[in-house]
């Protein structure tokens, strides 16, 4: 594995641990009921998702040279990585926009679902590469 691939896998792994971290704190909170509280480490784990997915973003700016030598081994493997990141970050990106157009009746309530419906997502794609597995 190249350190191409390294990078990209370590993303992605990150993008599970977050989940999974969020996940953990969001059953802990289930019995205080503080929407507050869940929309808060909702907005921290989606915060630390595009980070990672910005971070990965970088890596996308490889040479010729080393993206040949990417094919010719686990090519399967790297488009999946790639295009489980960019979805994620169209899926975030469509969850900033939605958040951005929301008026100010009910605002934190629509923000929450929103933040569901995107962090939902993340998990659906990251199931499907094998990368998140539910507690």
């Amino acid at each position: 594995m190249t350190n191409y691939e390294k990078k990209e896998e370590h993303a992605i792994e990150k993008i599970a641990d977050t989940l999974l971290k969020l996940e953990k704190t969001l059953s802990k909170l289930d019995s205080t009921e503080n929407k507050v509280t869940v929309f808060i480490e909702q907005e921290k784990a989606i915060h630390e998702i595009k980070k990672i997915v910005k971070e990965a973003k970088k890596i996308d700016k490889l040479n010729d040279k080393e993206l040949e030598k990417e094919e010719k081994r686990d090519i399967a493997s790297i488009e999946k990585s790639q295009v489980a990141l960019a979805d994620i970050e169209k899926n975030f990106d469509h969850l900033d926009r939605t958040l951005e157009k929301l008026d100010d009746s009910n605002t934190r309530v629509k923000s929450y679902v929103e933040q569901e419906k995107a962090i939902h997502e993340a998990k659906k794609i990251l199931k499907s590469i094998d990368k998140y597995n539910v507690l």
